[in-house]
C-alpha cells in the first residue's frame, strides 16, 4: 500500500503548516522551462502536491480520478471522513475511498455518472474535470453552447453546461485551434493550471514566494453572541456556499483570519464573512474580529446546517422546503431559524402556528409546526401532512377524471399525455402541486392552459384537485380538430390561417386531400409544386410550408414550415383594438370586415404591412380612410398606433 501511494502524482498536505520555501523547479528536475512551470510550483510551495520519490513531477503524464478528487478535497480544506461508505463497486479499500466518498456527500461526483464504476485509477477526461469543478464551487451548468469550436463532439459530452459553465467561470480554456476536446485525458500539468484557477476562486492565493508571518496569533476559542465554545472540544466548520471546511485551527495574520494554514477570510468587515458551523447550526456572520486568544463573531441570523430523521442525518442544502401548496425552488438551507414559532424565508416571515411550511423526507411531507433551540443540537417539530406536490404521477396516482358529468374508467385507460405551451409531455413528466398547477419544463401553468389526452381524446383541463394524497380532474371533451401540430409543437387552429396568393384562410376553409396536396374554395393545389408559395401565420409571424399532411391518427393537420422573415409585413399584431368616441367599441376581429378590392373582406383574410398600410391578394391598400363594418355598423378608419410592447393595433373609428 505504501509503495502504491508513493507511485501516485500526490501526496496531499490535508492540513498544511509553513509552505516549502524552494522552488519547485529545483525541488522537480523535470519542469524546468515547462509552460506550466509556474503553476506547479504554486501548488508544490503551497505543499498541494509532492513528486514522485526520483525527484521528477512527470508534468505531461496523465492524472487520474483518484487523484484529481484528492486535490480537489484538500484544495476545499476538507478533512474526510471515516471511508465506511462503498458508493462504487471499484473503490473498496482504495487509498482514496474517504476523499471519493467526500466528493459524493457534497455532490460533487455524481455515482449514476459512473453505473459500471468510477475506474478511480483511470485517466480522468477534461469534460469530467469542469464538471467536478463547477460542482465544488456550488454552480449550476450552463444552457446554450459552450464557445469551442468542437460542437460535434461537445454535443456528445452529458456535461456540455458544465464545460460551459467552467469556461465562463475561468477555470477551463480550450487548445489553440479552438476545441475543448472533452474526451481527452488531462494531464498533470492540465491539472495544475485548473486548480490555481479553482483556488482563485475560493479566494486563495496560491502565488509561490508568499510564505506566512512567523508571528501570529493562535486562536484557541470562539466567542459567538457572547457565548464562548473551546475548540479543542467544539468541532467547528467553515462554509461558504456549498463548500465546507472542517477546522483544525485557526490563526490571525496582519488583519486576516487563516483557517488550517491556507484559507484566509477579512477581520473586520462586514462583508465576505463565512458562515460558522458548530453541531446543527449554521451562523450567518456579520463581522468577525479577534481579540487574545479568541474568535469573537457576531450572528445576523441562525439556520439549520444538518437535520436528523428517522435515524438519517440530512444537509440542509439538499431537503427541499415548500410554502403553502406550491411547488418552490427552495431549501431547508434558505430558511432562518427567528424564534421557536417563527421562519423568515428569502425576507418574509412564516408563522409556524398559522402558516403551512413543509418538508419533503423519504417520500412523505412533513409540516413543520415550531423549533426547539440548542447551542449545539437544533432540531424541528415535525407533523406528517398531506403532500404538497407529486412528482412524477401514474395512474394509480389519479382518484378520479371526471369529463363533464361522466368520470372515465381509470382501470382502462392505458396512457395519459398533456398538451402544455405546445409541447406533449407524459403523466410521468410533469409535476403537479396540490393547487392543482403543473410544472413542465421548470415553468408553472394553470389548468386552463393544457389540453389532456387519455389514449387519443382530447379534453380540455379545468381544474384539479388533492385528496388524500391522490389526484381529482375535472375536466371538459375538446374537438380535435381544434389543434394543428407545426414543427412537432401543438397550436390552436384557430390562431393559424394559411396564404394563399397573400389573401388569408382559417384552417376549416383548407380541406387537406393527401399530403402537401390541398383544396380551397373548390380549386386543388399542390405544396412546393407549380403553385405559388403557399404560407402560414400564427403567432404573428409569417412562415414557409414545407410540407403539410392529415395525420389521421391524431386527426388533425400536421406542417413542416420555415419562418419568412423577408415577406411583407412579415411581423403582425397579436391583438386589435377598435376604438370609437375615445373608448374601446370593439375587441378583435371576430365580425369585423373591410372593404377591399371592390368587396367586403374578412378582417382576418388581410395582411398588415405597417400601422398605415395592408395588403390582400396580390395589391395593397391605405388603412387611413378605409371603410370597416364591425356588427353591421359602417365606419371609417380616422387613425391607427401600432404598440409594439403588447404588439397590438389600436385602430380609431368615425361613423361612415
Amino acid at each position: 500500500m505504501k509503495r502504491t501511494i508513493m507511485n501516485f502524482l500526490l501526496v496531499l498536505t490535508l492540513v498544511a503548516a509553513i509552505p516549502l520555501s524552494a522552488s519547485a523547479a529545483a525541488v522537480f528536475k523535470d519542469i524546468n522551462r515547462h509552460w506550466a512551470e509556474e503553476s506547479i510550483a504554486a501548488l508544490a510551495e503551497k505543499g498541494y502536491i509532492k513528486g514522485y520519490p526520483d525527484g521528477t513531477f512527470r508534468p505531461d503524464n496523465t492524472v487520474s480520478r483518484a487523484e484529481f478528487l484528492a486535490i480537489l478535497t484538500a484544495c476545499l480544506g476538507i478533512k474526510p471522513e471515516g471511508a465506511t461508505t462503498v458508493y462504487f463497486s471499484d473503490t473498496r479499500n482504495h487509498w482514496a475511498l474517504a476523499q471519493i466518498n467526500e466528493m459524493v456527500k457534497r455532490g460533487v461526483l455524481v455515482p449514476a455518472e459512473y453505473p459500471g464504476g468510477l475506474n478511480p485509477n483511470g485517466p480522468i477526461l477534461r469534460s469530467e474535470t469542469a464538471a467536478m469543478l463547477v460542482r465544488a464551487l456550488g454552480k449550476e451548468p450552463s444552457a446554450g453552447e459552450p464557445a469551442f469550436s468542437d460542437r460535434t463532439s461537445l454535443n456528445k459530452s452529458m456535461y456540455r453546461g458544465y464545460i460551459k459553465a467552467a469556461s465562463e467561470l475561468g477555470l477551463v480554456s480550450g487548445y489553440p485551434d479552438g476545441e475543448f476536446k472533452p474526451f481527452e485525458k488531462v494531464t498533470r500539468a492540465q491539472a495544475c493550471i485548473m486548480f490555481n484557477k479553482f483556488l482563485e476562486k475560493l479566494g486563495i492565493s496560491s502565488s509561490p514566494g508568499t510564505s506566512y508571518p512567523s508571528t501570529s496569533d493562535s486562536i484557541s476559542a470562539l466567542v459567538l453572541d457572547g457565548k464562548r465554545y473551546d475548540l479543542s472540544t467544539t468541532p467547528l466548520l467553515i462554509k461558504q456556499d456549498l463548500s465546507e471546511i472542517p477546522v483544525s485551527y485557526l490563526k490571525a495574520i496582519s488583519g486576516f483570519l487563516y483557517v488550517n494554514g491556507t484559507i484566509r477570510f477579512p477581520l473586520n468587515s462586514s462583508s465576505g464573512n463565512p458562515d460558522l458551523v458548530i453541531g446543527t447550526n449554521r451562523y450567518c456572520i456579520s463581522s468577525m474580529s479577534v481579540s487574545g486568544s479568541n474568535l469573537v463573531a457576531t450572528t445576523s441570523c441562525r439556520k439549520l446546517y444538518k437535520m436528523a430523521f428517522g435515524g438519517h442525518t440530512y444537509n440542509a442544502d439538499y431537503l427541499r422546503l415548500y410554502t403553502g401548496n406550491l411547488k418552490s425552488k427552495l431549501y431547508l438551507s434558505d430558511a432562518e431559524l427567528v424564534d421557536e414559532s417563527t421562519l423568515r424565508i428569502s425576507g418574509t416571515s412564516y408563522d409556524l402556528s398559522a402558516d403551512k411550511v413543509s418538508l419533503a423526507l423519504e417520500g412523505k411531507f412533513y409540516r413543520i409546526t415550531g423549533i426547539n433551540f440548542g447551542d449545539r443540537e437544533t432540531t424541528l417539530k415535525l407533523v406528517e401532512t398531506d403532500p404538497v406536490l407529486i412528482e412524477n404521477p401514474e395512474i394509480s396516482d389519479i382518484l378520479a377524471i371526471f369529463a363533464g358529468p361522466e368520470t372515465l374508467d381509470l382501470d382502462s385507460i392505458s396512457r395519459i399525455d398533456f398538451l402544455i405551451d405546445g409541447e406533449k409531455h407524459n403523466l410521468s413528466s410533469v409535476i403537479i402541486d396540490s393547487s392543482g398547477n403543473f410544472e413542465a419544463d421548470d415553468n408553472i401553468y394553470s389548468p386552463s392552459q393544457i389540453i389532456m389526452l387519455v389514449d387519443g381524446n382530447y379534453y380540455q383541463l379545468d381544474e384539479v384537485k388533492m385528496r388524500g394524497g391522490k389526484l381529482i380532474i375535472y375536466c371538459t371533451e375538446t374537438n380535435n380538430s381544434n389543434w394543428v401540430k407545426i414543427n412537432d409543437k401543438y397550436y390552436n387552429a384557430d390562431d393559424v390561417k394559411i396564404l394563399k396568393d397573400g389573401e388569408s384562410y382559417d384552417l376549416d376553409d383548407v380541406l387537406v386531400v393527401s399530403r402537401n396536396l390541398l383544396r380551397i374554395k373548390g380549386r386543388q393545389y399542390e405544396v412546393g409544386g407549380s403553385d405559388s408559395v403557399f404560407r402560414c401565420r400564427f403567432d404573428g409571424k409569417f412562415y414557409k410550408i414545407k410540407s403539410i399532411d392529415y395525420d389521421t391518427k391524431l386527426e388533425m393537420v400536421t406542417m413542416k414550415v420555415t419562418e419568412d422573415t423577408g415577406y411583407q409585413g412579415a411581423n403582425q399584431p397579436d391583438h386589435f383594438n377598435f376604438y370609437f368616441k375615445g373608448s374601446i367599441y370593439h375587441s378583435g376581429t371576430d365580425d369585423v370586415s373591410i372593404y377591399a378590392g371592390g368587396s367586403w373582406r374578412d378582417f382576418d383574410r388581410i395582411n398588415i404591412i405597417d400601422p398605415a398600410r395592408f395588403s390582400y391578394g396580390d395589391s395593397g391598400y391605405s388603412l387611413i380612410n378605409t371603410k370597416v363594418r364591425i356588427d353591421n355598423q359602417e365606419f371609417i378608419i380616422d387613425d391607427t398606433v401600432w404598440r409594439a410592447s403588447s404588439n397590438t393595433l389600436d385602430i380609431y373609428l368615425r361613423l361612415a
